[in-house]
């Protein structure tokens, strides 16, 4: 039994890692930018770039994935801080109703 757990468990490490450069991958070569999403559509393009340089899209693919890889699973597990505007919620609709977005006025 306990070979068989070994081996399941070497088995998803790599399947895992697969899986996340699938993931950036699919992300990278998708149309739209998401730092202009994020912006809005009616912002100026200093604010898309300060999107994003503060959300790392200006890196290489390979390094968003290494620091996703890195910081992702033992910082943002179980988490309920939102990354956007930092904020501590208890639930998700109760953040959902009072997020904003920082760079629209």
């Amino acid at each position: 039994m306990l070979r068989f757990m070994a081996s399941r468990l070497l088995t998803v490490v790599p399947m895992l890692l697969i899986l996340t450069v699938i993931v950036f991958l699919l992300v990278e070569i998708a149309p739209g930018d998401p730092a202009a999403i994020i912006a809005g559509a009616d912002a100026s393009p200093e604010a898309i770039e300060a999107v994003r340089q503060r959300l790392g899209l200006d890196q290489p693919v390979c390094m968003i994935t290494g620091d996703h890889a890195i910081t992702a699973p033992p910082s943002r597990c179980g988490s309920s801080t939102c990354p956007t505007c930092g904020t501590r919620c208890r639930a998700t609709s109760e953040h959902r109703s009072r997020r904003t977005n920082p760079l629209r006025k």
